[in-house]
């Protein structure tokens, strides 16, 4: 009876899609790295690949601050010359961190 449901249940169903099947559950609270008007945020996703089985992904934005003709703040992904060293250490030190907890967890430490 339950083997019919089951078969059932999978007729009935359509085949996952792509986005389905690669479903990224996004955390609240992403992790900021700043210098100066410049910051990274570092998002940790949680995905399931087509077997099912779940794996953490990390994506990361980039942008820059800044006050608009009201004095209001307000954030862009565009960057002036003199924020591209900030940028580079922002993304550098976020890499870093990345790689430091992959590696953490591939050994077993986290």
């Amino acid at each position: 009876m339950k083997e019919e449901e089951e078969t059932r249940k999978q007729i009935e169903e359509p085949p996952a899609t792509h986005k389905e099947v690669y479903k990224m559950e996004k955390k609240n609270k992403p992790e900021h790295i700043i210098c100066g008007a410049v910051r990274v945020s570092i998002w940790t996703d949680q995905r399931k690949n087509s077997s099912g089985q779940s794996f953490e992904s990390k994506n990361v934005t980039l942008d820059r601050s800044y006050k608009d003709s009201d004095g209001q703040w307000q954030r862009t992904g565009s960057m002036r010359e003199n924020d591209i060293p900030k940028a580079i250490f922002v993304l550098t030190k976020a890499y870093a961190k990345i790689m430091d907890r992959s590696s953490d967890e591939s050994d077993g430490s986290k």
